[in-house]
């Protein structure tokens, strides 16, 4: 029971473990995995926690949306934790812990594979907005599931993030939850005006 405990644990904060020059050096490795899978699943990152499927992208487009949302998101919660009382606290771990949080988002660039995800999510649209025919009630059905999917790990990575702010800055209470919530606001809304629509 003891062990299964811990395993729950680490499901969602493995920062206990996790943190420094080890964050960093599995965030690289996640990093890599992730501009792959962002080229075979025709994926964007245009910020910390978002994702999004396109018609088309550059081989380079996932990786350099990770760097530069990272980077965006590091300034901004670094301002964050230091506004909340913060002081002793190293950009390393924010950098990678950071970087290991956001690992369950790219793993989903894979469900696109062949774009079918991004042309079901357009007819589906069209359905909305045009009053078009129904798509395939089985596609259908796979879409559901597969957005519940998302949604799970998206709330997956928002937790793994909010528990390597608050080891990587040592802060606690209601200060490390406001905090952490503005400053992500504030790092989507930068990272979607800064983030380009194409680097190529």
């Amino acid at each position: 029971m003891q062990t299964e405990n811990n395993n729950i644990h680490y499901f969602w904060n493995p920062f206990d473990r996790i943190a420094g020059v080890t964050a960093v050096a599995w965030g690289v490795i996640f990093l890599i995995i992730g501009s792959f899978t962002a080229w075979i699943g025709t994926a964007r990152y245009p910020g910390l926690i978002s994702m999004q499927y396109v018609e088309s992208v550059h081989w380079l487009d996932g990786l350099l949306d990770q760097i530069v949302s990272l980077a965006i998101a590091v300034v901004i919660f670094a301002l964050a934790a230091f506004i909340a009382g913060a002081r002793r606290f190293r950009l390393i771990d924010l950098i990678g812990t950071f970087m290991v949080a956001k690992a369950p988002l790219l793993i989903l660039p894979v469900i696109n594979i062949n774009g079918w995800m991004y042309k079901k999510s357009i007819e589906l649209t069209e359905v909305a907005l045009e009053g078009e025919a129904l798509p395939d009630l089985w596609d259908g059905i796979v879409l559901i599931l597969l957005s519940i999917l998302l949604i799970f790990f998206l709330i997956w990575t928002i937790v793994l993030l909010f528990h390597a702010y608050r080891v990587s800055t040592n802060l606690k209470g209601l200060p490390s939850f406001i905090s952490f919530i503005l400053a992500i606001v504030v790092s989507l809304v930068a990272s979607y005006i800064i983030i380009p629509a194409q680097y190529f």
